[in-house]
């Protein structure tokens, strides 16, 4: 009977600790409490670690400041390269990737250019003629351009001798190697070739009516109809052999270089 109850005392030292810790709601709690701080403290440490330093800050400012330095060089040099005279045209400034196309021979545009696209033949009474006079001109329209031969009083085919009278650039395929091309903006042709004024070809004043009587003079009635805005770009008589006056007639469309004429504003 003794050796029962030392059993059972023995047996109650034993587990009832262990029940103990169990049952206890604090030490639960704690535990819990415990490895919520410890999530807590890593979720903050790397907050912390993710915010950029006062030195990186400083870095960003300085590469601003070199921005806005490299900005404000930019505009210095654009400045500079504003041209304030108005730009007149040599010889090879009106040339096509290096080649001539003025007085250029039938022959030699087949040669450099190879055959039109499409041609065109025009019955043209000229300025300052009788009504019954007339002079016959074929067109031979490029991709992007387009030659005027004069044929004279007779209606004949172009022969490998005559030379291009007039041209235009029609598209933005094509451009001039001075840097013309269709496309650009009054304000890019103002500030590379010099400020000139933009005419109302339609107008009523002496230099509105001089615009359009050199773009028709040798074209049928209409043949420039759709514009109503240009610019004139004048030859450098020092850069041409043939003294006879030259200009370039820039045709403007919503603010935008559209066409391109070459012509003689003196000829008959």
């Amino acid at each position: 009977m003794k050796k029962k109850l030392i059993l059972c005392v023995l047996c109650s030292v034993v587990f009832l600790p262990a029940c103990s810790n169990n049952e206890n709601p604090s030490n639960v709690k704690d535990m819990y409490t415990n490895n919520s701080v410890s999530e807590n403290s890593t979720s903050v440490n790397t907050n912390i670690d993710s915010i950029p330093s006062f030195s990186s800050q400083g870095d960003t400012v300085e590469e601003n400041l070199n921005s806005n330095k490299e900005l404000e060089q930019m505009d210095n040099n654009q400045e500079k390269n504003t041209v304030t005279e108005p730009f007149l045209f040599g010889e090879k400034d009106i040339y096509i990737n290096n080649k001539p196309v003025l007085n250029s021979t039938y022959a030699q545009l087949i040669k450099d250019f190879g055959l039109p696209k499409e041609i065109n033949k025009f019955k043209i009474n000229p300025p300052a003629t009788e009504e019954d006079y007339f002079k016959y001109f074929k067109v031979l329209a490029y991709d992007g351009f387009e030659c005027e031969f004069s044929l004279g009083e007779e209606d004949s085919e172009v022969e490998d001798t005559d030379n291009i009278f007039r041209f235009d650039i029609t598209n933005e395929k094509v451009q001039l190697d001075c840097g013309l091309r269709v496309g650009m903006t009054t304000d890019e042709i103002l500030s590379k070739y010099g400020k000139r004024d933009i005419y109302n070809i339609n107008g009523t004043n002496e230099d509105s009516e001089f615009i359009k009587i050199i773009l028709e003079s040798y074209k049928p009635d209409g043949y420039y109809s759709e514009y109503s805005q240009a610019m004139i770009i004048y030859f450098d008589q020092d850069k041409f052999e043939d003294p006879l006056a030259k200009a370039l007639i820039l045709l403007i469309n919503n603010n935008k270089l559209d066409r391109i004429v070459f012509c003689y504003p003196t000829a008959e």
